[in-house]
């Protein structure tokens, strides 16, 4: 009776160990030289990239260089995406590429006209371990007026962001404020202030892609036309120019 006891006490140990192995998942643990943890499975890895698979089914992509450390995470209740590490204060680097596309125009200067900006910006990203972003830009943006004659500034400006939502496609709010210097010896720059929002999409864990529309102001002073009853006059003046459009990009 005694070894028939003892037998079925190791028969239900050995259940749940058996029953405690099953629960239990080994995943790849990826530790960021930023201090970023990732958890998922590793389908691909070479000796430049690693291409890594969280439980909700993302795909992260990282450079060999960028990574500390490759281990084994066993869970028995696993987290289902990415943790990060708390103790280790992350700004990571990145910059972006912009594009814009629209239509300005300025009172006593011109009506309706093509505009466009080429813009790249510098600056830290998640900041506060959160989807924020703060950096610097330079850009250069072009106003096609009439008869092959156009307005050219350079604007200078901090840029703000936040991605308030950490997925692959994720909306994203942007302000811009600096000041445009006038490319042109008969203007000078003045105060600019931009907006814009849209829809980013994470490629890989460095770049993303991004879409979306803005809205601006500027000023600027020079020679400036004005009609009423008693004629058209021109003097130097102060206006301001209003800008809509979309907007892509890339950030890396």
């Amino acid at each position: 009776m005694k070894t028939h006891f003892l037998l079925l006490i190791n028969f239900f140990i050995f259940l749940s160990l058996l029953n405690l192995s099953a629960q239990e998942i080994v995943h790849d643990k990826l530790i960021l030289k930023s201090g970023d943890i990732y958890v998922g499975e590793i389908i691909f890895k070479n000796d430049e990239i690693v291409i890594l698979q969280t439980t909700d089914g993302t795909r992260y992509q990282f450079p060999f260089s960028d990574i500390k450390e490759i281990s084994k995470s066993a869970d028995i209740f696993p987290t289902e995406n990415i943790s990060s590490n708390k103790d280790t204060l992350s700004f990571p680097f990145c910059a972006f590429l912009e594009f814009t596309g629209g239509v300005a125009q300025a009172k006593n200067k011109f009506d309706l006209s093509p505009n466009s900006q080429i813009t790249l910006i510098f600056g830290k990203k998640q900041l506060f371990n959160k989807g924020f972003f703060i950096g610097g830009g330079i850009g250069y943006n072009n106003t096609s007026l009439e008869e092959n004659n156009s307005l050219n500034f350079l604007p200078i400006f901090i840029r703000l962001e936040d991605i308030p939502i950490k997925k692959r496609l994720s909306p994203y709010m942007t302000l811009d404020a600096g000041y445009a210097f006038a490319l042109a010896s008969d203007y000078s720059g003045g105060t600019m202030t931009k907006i814009s929002g849209g829809i980013t999409y994470k490629l890989t864990y460095k770049t993303i892609v991004f879409s979306g529309i803005y809205a601006g102001i500027q000023n600027f002073k020079g020679l400036l036309t004005e009609t009423n009853a008693n004629g058209t006059f021109s003097y130097e003046g102060i206006t301001t120019m209003k800008q809509v459009g979309i907007k892509l990009g890339l950030q890396f």
